[in-house]
């Protein structure tokens, strides 16, 4: 075993680690941690990729969801929020909103508007609207991702 121009210990080319099971966001740095405590490099780890990096990312995880934000209710709009008082950035956006592009920048505005980019692509059990994979690559090719 050699020492590296930092001073940890580095394996020899031929030896190494691989750890993939129980990984998760947060057992990466607790992996690292332990080999810097232990003065060796990081040069000897390889991290595989474990059920926990599929299965225990989730919309918490990475801050995402789709909510409902109105409801359509004999011909009018009427909002719906959620505001949970355990954890504040779990709040919704309020009302009908509007995907709209306007001074090169893409933003929610409050709908219904007519120059909404969003269009239903499924209702009431129907398919409204589909896109070939060539047509999603042409719009992200456009800048539209």
């Amino acid at each position: 075993m050699r020492t590296n121009t930092k001073g940890f210990k580095v394996l020899p080319p031929h030896l190494g680690l691989i750890q993939g099971d129980g990984m998760n966001d947060e057992s990466f740095g607790e992996v690292l941690h332990a080999l810097r405590s232990r003065r060796y490099s990081a040069s000897n780890i390889g991290f595989g990729m474990g059920g926990g990096l599929l299965q225990q990312l989730d919309r918490d995880t990475q801050r995402f969801a789709f909510k409902c934000s109105a409801a359509l209710r004999d011909g009018q709009w009427v909002d719906v929020s959620k505001s949970p008082a355990t954890d504040l950035g779990k709040r919704s956006k309020t009302g009908h909103l509007a995907l709209v592009h306007e001074g090169g920048i893409y933003s929610t505005a409050r709908g219904p508007r007519k120059d909404d980019l969003l269009v239903p692509v499924y209702e009431s059990g129907r398919v409204l609207r589909t896109y070939t994979l060539d047509e999603v690559r042409s719009a992200a090719d456009r800048g539209l991702s």
